[in-house]
């Protein structure tokens, strides 16, 4: 003990000491602190314990595995209100009476504890149904409790994080998904975990994936499926790898740790194992496993388990397993590759002497009287981990800045075509078969895709002049080329002249029309170029050039939903768009939380992979800044409440994925809102809440205190009227028309209109012929649009209209709107009908953007809680009429 005295003293070396703020010496450094350490028992006497809690003071540690968040959906159903992680659960039912109940906040401080990797675990079972919405679920609640218990937890995605919440004395808090199921084979879905915040993913649980296999491979329990990993499970490496994600391999058969270890470029983990060579099971690993793993550079984090520590099974695990199994695991690759990853909260039975998170110390006691040094003591903590995690991240910076290609994998699983896959499963302490769907849209999935730049500003450029010259004639190009010509990066948008006419009369209206678009270009409500996405390509981008004329390329040019690409976008001078995330009613109940996650990500991407022409856009600011930066602001809408499987933790997800606005329904109700249909009369759709159930309700007050705007198209007249009353922010209709104009179920009649009006929210007027257009005996016109706009403006004024115009959704539009480049043409015509230029700026782009800047935004209330109340769990099938 005098040693070890003597090493705190004097400090380690500095080739060691790679944390900034963190090093050894830091306590050397006050000439007073043994007298202090002596009087922290009042009896004079230095004993390995307050040696442990000095080790532990300088460097807190961190827990690489801890299962809480599976507690609280087990007893409590993820409701916070449930219970106080501030108080001593071990006496507060059900948590005292629980056998995995192993941590709370007093128990985390008495521990010494300085980060936690908080787990998103869902059973096995889960894989061939939900394990994507449960996964999502579970993330949420970690993002809740972290951010209700502020004093004590911080949020952490990168090791400054780490560091940053120690230097601030809070536990740093962490996100680890367990188990590859939890993506049910979809990179997509890998890849929206990251952005929420996870930073390692194992890559099996007690259950084999599609693309790898499990540890009870091992032991012959379960057959293998992948022979370690498929080529698709090493692609998955790969985009960890360039994601920044870390590789775990615990619960992996040994093939597939071997496979991992050999493939990735980062350090990869065991975040909660042991070794075999003290006790053969299969969870276990073996030692030309461990030397791979002091080669790659990663650490194994040690479990406390009680049945992997020891294979003696006529006594009990104590604390000296675990330590044995450190020690060996020292012996064999050193120091440098050990950590702690407890399980806590995950196993009904822990080493004796570790019982709960308030142990550390004992264990670092223990360590100490092992002989183990200070700077082990100290890269046992904390120090290894946080190298591991700065490592991955140097490599996701060296591949991001190497490789040409964002997107490394494309879409996998979809429902719509799935294929049966027999796979042994054993959940945690059971057995279990599980039957994976998975849908393979052709023989060889799109792994790589390496993406060349290409100007497409001057392509587009070019298109656009030829095409205005082809439509609008010698003339007409002259005004467009003086005034109008679409944006380039280095166009300002000029500053508003306040006139609300265009003084010039020696211009055509079309030419008038083109001004006002250039100052207030249009931000379009609703575009389905996403799902075109899904149904021609399978979301792989690389088929994808998005700056070309689609209509000159297959499968587009043969597609009749294909309005939409850049060229166009620019020459209908198009300045946003709420690009929409749509699934069908049909994988309500079945995968439509998992398809909205692919499409989300499938924006996200198409955006990347044009930056020069759009712009990721969450709220008003970013509209006004993709308007001065000459880009086309890019939001994201959900289509369709289905999407969200009656779950208020996946919109609340979904708000922090860029989502800004829900459809309550599509064309089938949910299990809380009844759709349009309902109101059909020839042919009804039977009603199953009346309107908006109480839950709907609450989910929109939900919506409001996030600041995620309502959106009442689709939804039947009654669910129109609640909602516009019970709102706090503005509602809008995305995509509809005025039913005094149109009879039909989805359009909106008078006396919701004025309701509207009070409510400050707006409709955005659809485009689709067989809303605006109720005189079947002739084809649907541009001046049928306009005669929508008109009745709503006389209505209830410009100041709440928007266009909504349901592009790409649809298969035909009206004539002289043919596509988005269209734009111009309409505004000529509303300007033929008197419209002036202040309305029409409030149409194009004013309106919209006032709600979600004056109103929506500023009625978010983050501050207040979150709403805690789930549906049960329901497997109501979507009725639908087409």
């Amino acid at each position: 003990m005098t040693v070890f005295l003597t090493q705190i003293q004097a400090g380690i070396s500095e080739d060691v000491s790679i944390i900034k703020n963190m090093e050894y010496s830091e306590f050397s450094k006050d000439p007073t602190f043994l007298s202090k350490l002596a009087d922290i028992n009042g009896d004079g006497k230095i004993t390995a314990i307050d040696l442990a809690n000095l080790v532990l003071s300088q460097h807190p540690l961190i827990d690489g595995h801890n299962d809480l968040p599976w507690t609280m959906r087990q007893l409590a159903s993820n409701d916070l209100r449930k219970f106080d992680l501030s108080k001593d659960l071990t006496v507060v039912e059900p948590w005292a009476s629980a056998s995995t109940s192993h941590t709370d906040i007093p128990r985390l401080r008495k521990g010494k504890v300085g980060g936690v990797f908080w787990i998103a675990y869902v059973d096995c079972h889960t894989s061939e149904k939900d394990a994507v919405t449960q996964t999502i679920e579970q993330i949420d609640v970690i993002n809740r409790f972290v951010k209700k218990y502020s004093d004590d937890f911080q949020f952490a995605t990168t090791s400054e994080d780490i560091i940053d919440a120690i230097s601030k004395g809070k536990i740093a808090s962490l996100i680890g998904v367990e188990g590859g199921h939890s993506i049910q084979s979809s990179p997509g879905v890998l890849r929206i975990l990251y952005q929420l915040g996870a930073r390692y993913m194992t890559l099996t649980h007690s259950c084999n994936t599609p693309w790898s296999d499990a540890s009870p491979v091992d032991h012959k329990i379960i057959p293998a499926t992948a022979n370690g990993l498929s080529e698709f499970g090493l692609k998955i490496v790969d985009e960890m790898n360039r994601l920044g994600m870390i590789v775990d391999v615990t619960h992996t058969s040994e093939k597939t740790s071997r496979d991992a270890l050999k493939r990735s470029k980062a350090p990869v983990i065991f975040s909660h194992s042991q070794t075999k060579n003290i006790c053969d099971h299969h969870r276990n690993v073996p030692d030309d496993i461990l030397h791979m793993l002091k080669e790659n550079g990663g650490i194994i984090m040690v479990n406390f388990c009680e049945g992997f520590l020891n294979c003696n099974k006529s006594r009990k695990a104590t604390i000296k397993d675990v330590i044995d199994h450190l020690e060996y695991i020292r012996s064999v690759i050193g120091s440098d590759y050990i950590g702690i990853g407890a399980d806590y909260n995950g196993v009904p039975e822990v080493a004796i002497g570790l019982e709960d998170t308030s142990k550390y110390p004992d264990l670092f006691a223990a360590l100490i009287e092992r002989g183990w040094t200070h700077e082990e003591l100290a890269k046992l903590s904390n120090l290894n981990i946080i190298r591991v995690l700065q490592k991955v991240e140097q490599v996701l910076t060296h591949l991001s800045s190497k490789w040409e290609g964002y997107y490394t994998l494309a879409l996998l699983y979809s429902l719509e075509h799935s294929t049966l896959v027999n796979c042994q499963c054993q959940a945690k302490f059971s057995f279990l078969l599980v039957f994976v769907f998975i849908n393979l849209p052709k023989p060889e999935v799109e792994y790589v895709c390496v993406m060349k730049e290409v100007s497409r500003e001057t392509k587009g450029k070019i298109f656009a002049t030829v095409v205005i010259a082809m439509i609008a004639g010698i003339s007409v190009l002259f005004g467009i080329l003086l005034f109008e010509l679409p944006w380039s990066s280095s166009v300002k948008a000029e500053p508003h002249t306040n006139q609300t006419e265009i003084k010039d009369q020696n211009i055509t209206s079309l030419e008038k029309a083109f001004r006002i678009l250039k100052e207030y270009p249009v931000v379009d409500g609703h575009n389905d170029f996403a799902y075109n996405m899904r149904k021609l390509l399978q979301n792989q981008l690389s088929k994808l050039n998005f700056s070309s004329n689609l209509k000159e390329v297959e499968p587009w040019a043969s597609y009749n939903e294909s309005y939409t690409d850049i060229p166009t976008l620019r020459q209908g001078h198009v300045g946003g768009v709420f690009w929409v995330v749509f699934t069908p009613c049909e994988s309500q109940g079945k995968d439509s939380v998992i398809q909205t996650i692919e499409q989300i990500d499938l924006i996200h991407r198409l955006v990347d992979q044009n930056p020069n022409d759009l712009l990721l856009a969450t709220n008003s600011e970013d509209l006004s800044t993709a308007k001065t930066q000459g880009k086309i602001a890019s939001f994201i809408g959900i289509e369709g409440g289905h999407s969200i499987s009656s779950s208020p933790a996946i919109v609340r997800m979904m708000y922090k994925l860029g989502v800004r606005y829900l459809t309550l329904t599509h064309q089938c109700n949910t299990p809380w809102a009844d759709a349009s249909l309902v109101d059909n009369k020839e042919d009804p759709l039977p009603s199953t809440n009346n309107g908006l159930s109480e839950f709907g309700e609450e989910l929109i007050y939900e919506m409001n205190r996030i600041g995620m705007m309502v959106d009442l198209s689709h939804v039947s007249e009654e669910v129109m009227r609640t909602a516009l009353k019970i709102s706090k922010a503005p509602v809008i209709f995305s995509h509809s028309g005025a039913k005094s104009v149109c009879n039909h179920h989805r359009n909106v009649p008078d006396g919701i209109l004025k309701l509207l009006q009070l409510n400050g929210g707006i409709i955005m007027v659809n485009f689709y012929p067989g809303f605006v257009n109720c005189n079947k005996s002739r084809t649907a016109t541009l001046q049928d649009v306009a005669d929508h706009l008109d009745h709503i403006r006389k209505l209830i004024g410009a100041k709440y209209v928007g266009l909504g115009t349901d592009y790409n959704g649809v298969p035909e539009m009206p004539q002289g709107l043919e596509d988005v480049s269209k734009f111009p043409y309409l505004f000529a015509e509303l300007i033929d009908r008197g419209w002036n230029q202040t309305e029409l700026s409030q149409l194009s782009f004013l309106n919209i953007q006032e709600v979600m800047q004056v109103k929506v935004e500023l009625a978010a209330d983050s501050s207040s809680r979150a709403m805690e109340k789930v549906l049960p769990a329901t497997e109501l099938k979507s009725k639908k009429r087409e």
